[in-house]
C-alpha cells in the first residue's frame, strides 16, 4: 500500500533530531575509561608501563632490590582506569616482566628463582584483584555519570516546559483569532471556508498537546486504563496511516506499508496512537518527497514492526536520549517533546518495547516496535 501522509507529532522543537544542550562532562568523566580503539588501549598500556619502568629506574639507587613491582602495580591501576581492564592486563605483564629483567639480580636476565617467582605470583594476584575492583568502579562511574546527565537534563527540560506550553498554545490561539476575525469581516464563502479550515487544524493541534499532557500524567500516576482485544497489526497500521495522511500529503512523502496478518492483544486506540507518533516522527525528520517504509516480521513470540525513514538520522551519542520525557523540547518547531516518551511508556504497558537505530547524522533512522503476539484461542 502506498500513500502520502502525516499527523502532528510531539517531537523535537527544532528541525534537527536532537537533545537539549547539556553541560560538558567533568575532567574525571572524560579521563576515566575513555572510549579508545584497541590500538589506543595498547598505547596507553605501553605508555604506563614505560613510565613505571622509568620512575623505578630513577629511584633504583635508593630502592635497590626493594619494591621491585610496587610502581608497576601503580601503573597497572592507572592504565585500567584510563583505558579499561584490557590495558591494565597488558600494562601489568609488560611492567612485571621488564622489572624482573632490569631490577632483579642478576640483572639483564629473567629470574625464575623461587623467591622471585613468589613475588611475581603475589604481584599478579594483587593485580587481578585490582583489575576486578577497577572494572566495577569504572562501570559504576559510567552509570552514575549517565544518571547525573539524565537528571540534569530532566530538570532543565521541566524548567522549560511551562514556557514551551505557553508558546505552543499561543500560536494556534492567535491563528484561530485571526481566522475568526476574517469570518466577521468577510462573508465570502471561500474566505469562510479557509478560515474554518484554519480553526479546525489549530484546534486539532491544541487537542493533541492537551492529550499528550493528560496521557503523560495518567501514566506517571499509574491511572492509565487499557481495554485490550485481539487486533491485526495491518488494521492498526492502516488506522495510524489515516491519521498522518494529511500531513504527509502536504510534504509529498510516500508511505509503504507491508501486509501483516499477525494478531496482537492490545488497546487499539493506544497502539494506533503509538504507530501514528512513530510515523509522524519519521516524516518530521525526513525531507519532502522522500519515502517511509514499514516492515513487519514475527520473531518468536513477538511481532517486530520497523519504521524506516530517509531523514536526518540520529547521532550515536543521542540514541539513548530520544525516548526521554521532554528530551526534544527546544525553541522552534512544534510539540512538547512527549511523543516518543509516551510511545515507550504505552508499549511497556502492553509488554512491548521500542528502540531507535541509526548509522549517524544524515543516514536516516529506524524505529523498531516489538509487541507480544496474541495467544491462540
Amino acid at each position: 500500500m502506498q500513500t502520502g501522509h502525516h499527523v502532528a507529532h510531539t517531537g523535537a522543537r527544532e528541525p534537527v533530531r536532537g537533545i537539549a544542550s547539556r553541560e560538558s562532562p567533568s575532567w574525571a568523566t572524560r579521563v576515566i575509561a575513555m572510549p579508545l580503539s584497541f590500538s589506543g588501549e595498547l598505547g596507553v598500556a605501553i605508555a604506563c608501563a614505560a613510565v613505571a619502568i622509568g620512575i623505578r629506574f630513577l629511584l633504583d639507587p635508593w630502592l635497590a632490590q626493594q619494591h621491585v613491582y610496587t610502581i608497576a602495580f601503580a601503573a597497572t591501576a592507572v592504565a585500567a582506569l584510563v583505558a579499561g581492564w584490557r590495558a591494565g592486563v597488558v600494562c601489568a605483564l609488560l611492567a612485571q616482566l621488564s622489572s624482573n629483567v632490569l631490577f632483579v639480580e642478576p640483572r639483564g636476565t629473567f629470574s625464575t628463582s623461587p623467591e622471585d617467582a613468589a613475588q611475581a605470583a603475589t604481584f599478579y594476584l594483587m593485580a587481578l584483584v585490582l583489575l576486578l575492583v577497577t572494572n566495577v568502579a569504572v562501570r559504576a562511574h559510567r552509570a552514575l555519570g549517565s544518571l547525573v546527565l539524565r537528571l540534569r537534563h530532566a530538570d532543565e527540560a521541566k524548567t522549560e516546559l511551562l514556557a514551551t506550553i505557553a508558546h505552543e498554545l499561543r500560536n494556534p490561539v492567535s491563528a484561530m483569532q485571526l481566522a475568526a476575525d476574517r469570518v466577521e469581516m468577510d462573508d465570502r464563502p471561500e474566505v469562510r471556508e479557509k478560515a474554518v479550515a484554519v480553526i479546525n487544524r489549530q484546534l486539532a493541534h491544541v487537542t493533541r498537546l492537551v492529550e499528550d499532557l493528560t496521557d503523560a500524567s495518567r501514566i506517571h500516576n499509574g491511572k492509565m486504563s487499557l481495554f485490550t482485544a485481539p487486533h491485526r497489526v495491518s488494521e492498526l497500521l492502516n488506522r495510524a496511516s489515516e491519521l498522518v495522511e494529511p500531513s504527509l500529503q502536504r510534504r509529498r512523502q510516500r508511505l509503504v506499508l507491508e501486509c501483516a496478518d499477525q494478531v496482537v492483544k492490545v488497546d487499539s486506540a493506544r497502539i494506533v496512537q503509538v504507530f501514528a507518533n512513530v510515523l509522524h516522527n519519521a516524516s518530521k525528520y525526513s525531507p519532502d518527497g522522500t519515502g517511509i517504509r514499514v516492515t513487519v516480521e514475527t520473531l518468536g513470540k513477538q511481532v517486530c514492526i520497523k519504521v524506516i525513514d530517509e531523514g536526518v538520522g540520529i547521532p550515536n551519542e543521542k540514541l539513548e536520549w530520544v525516548f526521554d520525557c521532554y528530551a526534544q523540547v527546544k525553541t522552534g518547531g512544534d510539540g512538547l517533546g512527549l511523543g516518543l516518551s509516551l510511545v515507550r511508556r504505552l508499549l511497556e504497558l502492553h509488554g512491548g518495547t521500542i528502540k531507535a537505530l541509526s548509522r549517524g547524522a544524515g543516514e536516516g533512522a529506524t524505529f523498531e516496535v516489538s509487541l507480544p503476539l496474541a495467544p491462540p484461542e
